[in-house]
């Protein structure tokens, strides 16, 4: 499927601030007095900022690739070629 380059681009700004947030629940549980009692809250937030993380890197790269000269962008798959 194919995005839009101002899709792709609100995806990343939506992305870039729930890893903001995430990045502030991790701190917050941390810093609790019992910290261990929230051990699986904070390795839950811990893995959705790594996914997001993932995720944003590769919309970024799919921004470059959108911005490149039609020589350079990466193949389309699902989409034979016409040569």
């Amino acid at each position: 499927m194919h995005w839009s380059e101002e899709a792709l681009q609100e995806a990343h700004r939506q992305i870039a601030s729930t890893i903001h947030k995430l990045h502030g629940v991790v701190h917050t549980l941390e810093q609790k007095e019992q910290p261990q009692r929230y051990r699986a809250q904070i390795t839950l937030a811990q893995r959705r900022i790594a996914a997001f993380t993932l995720a944003d890197q590769l919309i970024q790269r799919e921004l470059a690739g959108a911005a490149a000269p039609p020589s350079q962008q990466s193949p389309t798959f699902g989409k034979e070629s016409s040569t």
